[in-house]
């Protein structure tokens, strides 16, 4: 997406990942949650430190999606020893995973799986000394020409994003 707004292919993006490029005027829309989730009803209300996970068969997002990133940044350098199974690049995809397959684990954005998690169908791992949490991000070029259309569309997303 960052490449997408300095090349001019878009007008602007929005991003879950910092983003330090001096072409890129970025903002802060809102902040998320990320939650630790599986569907295995022996880990419901469980508190665990990171690395007791580890047995687990983990399903992460892409290599270069900021989800994965966030998630390896914030539980350091043991994340070198995290066995993936799987790699996904949706959150559905992940979701139907993690349903049919009580054993898998992952981390998602407490937004992608409000309802999963008020309908029990999946259950949040509390991390033990680990809080992760994101921004999101609308990016745009500096040179952008701001048009009204742009403005009103920024407007807009603020009101909507905003936390």
């Amino acid at each position: 997406i960052v490449n997408l707004v300095k090349k001019a292919t878009i007008d602007m993006g929005f991003i879950e990942s910092n983003c330090d490029d001096e072409e890129i005027e970025k903002e802060i829309m809102g902040q998320d949650r990320m939650l630790v989730v599986t569907s295995d009803k022996a880990l419901k209300g469980a508190t665990c430190y990171i690395d007791e996970l580890f047995d687990r068969q983990w399903i992460l997002r892409e290599k270069g999606s900021g989800t994965r990133e966030i998630f390896l940044d914030a539980i350091g350098e043991i994340s070198k020893d995290i066995k993936i199974l799987m790699e996904f690049s949706e959150f559905a995809e992940a979701k139907t995973i993690l349903l049919k397959n009580p054993q898998t684990i992952t981390c998602l954005s407490q937004y992608a799986i409000e309802k999963e998690l008020k309908r029990g169908e999946l259950f949040e791992v509390k991390l033990k000394n680990i809080t992760i949490e994101r921004s999101f991000y609308l990016i745009y070029h500096k040179k952008k020409y701001q048009s009204k259309l742009f403005l009103e569309f920024r407007k807009f997303a603020k009101r909507f994003f905003v936390t």
